[in-house]
């Protein structure tokens, strides 16, 4: 993709299409506060240790088990497997639940509003007493687990830093977003490669058809502690709200998008986006949810549960009819239909199926006989096959012959340009049904 801007140019167009996007939608920008970063954490999980007199674990094991836990979508420490082998290396029971001894303890983490809750319980014999309940802010409850100096510390050696996530909004330079976001935060999808992927020309790209759009915007997760962006979605704005299917980023950016505000849907049904024709066809990103469909109307391509299907590979319409012999897209008027209520392109027709007289439709091959006799093919239920003659016959042409070793009687069909063969080779005692003597073709003759 030939960019159109540089990334200076870029970020402030994103501040601009922001404030445009939340003027539209009659809302201020939002923005939340995030949990603590890895190194708070691990000295939070050891202090919760300390409590429970386990084995603290290595700062290398935290940090590889936050890594892991980031990368499954798990960054706030909430459920899951991941959360068992944070909290005890791999010996817990079930989600927060670990056992030492008689004691079952359960310990939680949550973070909502900018505020952090953790707390701890012990169950033994029966009985349930809670050891820890803290909730507020970040740097309150952390100050209250770990202490005033030791959060201090952390604090001067750059190891604890508040984040703060808004929302921003882009509707222009589109493509640019996406390359820079697959480049920056490693966010490849099947819409982020570079122009010459998809076969297109180096000033085209699919994603650009949201530019020209009255309801598309790209959503984009900032994470402030960063700079930088770290999560996108395609959004759908109507009736006041940003609607979303899915999204592409960081771990934890469903929870992030739903606090600022968007909604999750299964699709974007309605999504209007901008015609770019190239090479006869109309540039079509790979849409996520449930309508991934495109109907061309006059002045948009309206994403739909009923249309043409855009290709993930080359980001344009399949205009056209789909070959239900090869599968792929020809223009309708190039196709023909068949007897098994199909439609084929032009060469599956000339080189896959067969025109077959008498029935006045196109068959495929494998149901089709030759017929020497007759030079051309026919319907399987419309000829048989001749033992004696080693090829078929059309049923018109057929005449049953029934012949004798001596020992045992056969049939087979014949045609009638065989008959006098096979009379000659064999004992035939019938002919159609009724019984032949060599004397009749002595009286014959």
């Amino acid at each position: 993709m030939k960019w159109r801007c540089n990334e200076d140019e870029l970020m402030a167009q994103v501040k601009a299409d922001t404030k445009e996007v939340w003027g539209r939608l009659g809302s201020s920008p939002t923005s939340i506060d995030l949990a603590p970063d890895m190194e708070t954490f691990s000295h939070l999980l050891g202090k919760a240790y300390d409590l429970t007199d386990e084995r603290l674990p290595s700062r290398e094991e935290v940090k590889d088990s936050f890594q892991y836990c980031e990368g499954r979508e798990d960054y706030l420490f909430i459920t899951g497997w991941w959360t068992k082998r944070l909290l005890s290396g791999g010996r817990t029971l079930d989600g927060h639940i670990y056992k030492i001894g008689d004691a079952t303890y359960c310990l939680s983490f949550d973070v909502s509003g900018g505020l952090l809750s953790v707390s701890l319980e012990k169950e033994c014999w029966g009985s349930i007493s809670k050891l820890l309940q803290i909730q507020g802010k970040p740097t309150r409850v952390l100050a209250q687990l770990l202490g005033e100096k030791l959060l201090t510390k952390a604090a001067s050696l750059g190891s604890f830093k508040a984040k703060q996530m808004e929302l921003h909004f882009l509707t222009h330079y589109i493509p640019e977003m996406y390359i820079k976001m697959s480049r920056d935060e490693s966010l490849e999808s099947c819409m982020s490669k570079h122009s010459g992927d998809y076969n297109l020309p180096s000033n085209l790209h699919p994603t650009m058809v949201y530019e020209n759009s009255p309801n598309a915007v790209l959503c984009l997760l900032y994470d402030q502690s960063k700079g930088r962006h770290v999560a996108r979605a395609v959004g759908l704005v109507e009736y006041g709200h940003v609607v979303i299917p899915s999204s592409y980023g960081i771990g934890g950016r469903e929870r992030y998008f739903d606090d600022l505000g968007c909604l999750k849907e299964n699709g974007l049904d309605g999504l209007k986006l901008g015609k770019v024709e190239y090479d006869g066809e109309y540039l079509a990103p790979y849409v996520d949810g449930d309508y991934q469909l495109f109907k061309v109307e006059e002045d948009y391509l309206l994403v739909s549960d009923d249309g043409h299907e855009s290709s993930y590979e080359t980001g344009r319409l399949k205009i056209g009819e789909e070959c239900s012999c090869c599968g792929d897209t020809f223009p309708e008027d190039e196709m023909t239909s068949t007897a098994d209520d199909g439609r084929v392109c032009g060469f599956c027709r000339d080189n896959t199926y067969i025109w077959v007289e008498g029935r006045e439709a196109y068959y495929h091959e494998s149901c089709t006989r030759y017929v020497e006799g007759r030079d051309e093919s026919f319907h399987e239920d419309d000829v048989s096959y001749s033992e004696y003659m080693n090829e078929y016959v059309h049923g018109d042409d057929v005449i049953t012959v029934s012949y004798s070793d001596g020992r045992r009687v056969w049939s087979d069909v014949v045609s009638e340009e065989a008959l006098s063969g096979i009379i000659e080779d064999l004992l035939v005692v019938a002919i159609d049904g009724e019984a032949y003597t060599y004397e009749d073709e002595e009286d014959a003759a």
